[in-house]
């Protein structure tokens, strides 16, 4: 058996135990400048979405299994254009 004759320490790392992965909604329209959603996930409050060029993105942590009903806000209308 080898015994190490010094020690060193990593830096520190962390990861989450237990935690769900996040629901990922995601809404592509080339003419919307803001979309947000809002509904049961989000306690009824609109969490604007991430844009990147056409696509706008949201992840929701922590959500219970369940069913879920939710609207999207896209330019501050609802329902959004052609849905």
């Amino acid at each position: 058996e080898i015994i190490p004759s010094t020690m060193r320490a990593s830096r520190t790392y962390s990861f989450d135990v237990g935690r769900t992965p996040p629901v990922v909604l995601e809404y592509v329209d080339a003419t919307a400048q803001q979309v947000a959603v809002s509904g049961a996930p989000t306690n009824d409050t609109a969490v604007t979405m991430e844009r990147d060029g056409e696509l706008f993105r949201a992840e929701l942590y922590d959500l219970q299994p369940g069913r879920y009903t939710y609207h999207l806000l896209v330019d501050n209308k609802h329902p959004p254009p052609d849905i």
